[in-house]
């Protein structure tokens, strides 16, 4: 019940606000976690429900390979990769959106500070490489389908090479599905506790100035907690009806509210009008 009339109040009377003062850290810090909770649910359900490797995307890495204007000079023999009349350091690189690929012969040369994703396609397998993150994805005799692929092929937008690819990469996919997916479920919760800490950080700054020696600092930021409610509600709506001007009212009503908290604790909690 408290909870939900804090939720009022931050939504529709930030005057009232000023009443929460006496409210302890943890409750304040309970009520917060909520706040980030609702402002994520979007982002969680959208994260759950993300399929594997949708059609779509099929045909946008097809093309991206086939405008490419580099054939692949690598093939698949004795579950090796083996290169075609190239050096021995030889390495093929290319962007897939967010994730790196690196087709090599000899040692992967991996940005060990990159934050991107990077798929490295070695003599004997496939290895991910995430800033110091290394993992062992798969070998090619896990897959007999792979021996004798001609990665030349991925240029020449041949059916059978993509069939025989996005076969392997699926059934990758699904042994990670469930790994991939809570870690979009973190990056949504953590994306939105950052948002809506720094925010709540920046008007109990603004307000700090207006107010002076009113109210310490960090009790008027956890005042200032219960005031970014529109902003997370409105972060929800907007994801949800897929309208970004609702998040833009979402924030103006946080800042506005912020700034008549900040007069009511000026005036001690008595009325005041803007």
């Amino acid at each position: 019940m408290k909870l939900i009339r804090r939720l009022s109040s931050g939504l529709f009377s930030p005057k009232e606000i000023y009443e929460y003062r006496k409210d302890s850290r943890w409750f304040t810090f309970l009520f917060f976690i909520l706040l980030v909770l609702i402002s994520s649910i979007s982002g969680v359900v959208s994260a759950y429900k993300t399929d594997d490797l949708e059609y779509s995307d099929m045909q946008e890495i097809r093309e991206m390979f086939y405008r490419d204007g580099n054939k692949i000079p690598f093939v698949i023999k004795h579950f090796q990769l083996v290169g075609m009349n190239i050096e021995e350091d030889y390495q093929y690189k290319k962007t897939l959106g967010y994730i790196d690929i690196i087709i090599t012969n000899g040692n992967a040369k991996v940005d060990e500070k990159s934050t991107v994703p990077t798929i490295v396609l070695t003599k004997n397998g496939v290895l991910l490489y995430y800033s110091i993150y290394r993992e062992v994805l798969f070998s090619y005799s896990d897959y007999e389908e792979l021996e004798n692929l001609d990665l030349s092929l991925a240029y020449e937008d041949n059916s059978d090479f993509w069939k025989i690819t996005f076969s392997v990469v699926t059934r990758e996919m699904e042994k990670y599905h469930n790994l991939v997916v809570a870690m979009y479920m973190i990056i949504a919760v953590i994306s939105q506790l950052l948002m809506l800490g720094i925010w709540s950080l920046i008007v109990a700054g603004l307000q700090k100035f207006s107010i002076g020696n009113k109210m310490k600092f960090s009790k008027l930021w956890q005042l200032m907690v219960y005031v970014t409610v529109p902003l997370a509600l409105g972060k929800l709506l907007s994801d949800l009806f897929g309208i970004i001007l609702i998040y833009y009212i979402g924030f103006i009503l946080t800042v506005a509210y912020s700034a008549k908290l900040g007069q009511t604790i000026v005036t001690g909690g008595e009325k005041y009008e803007l």
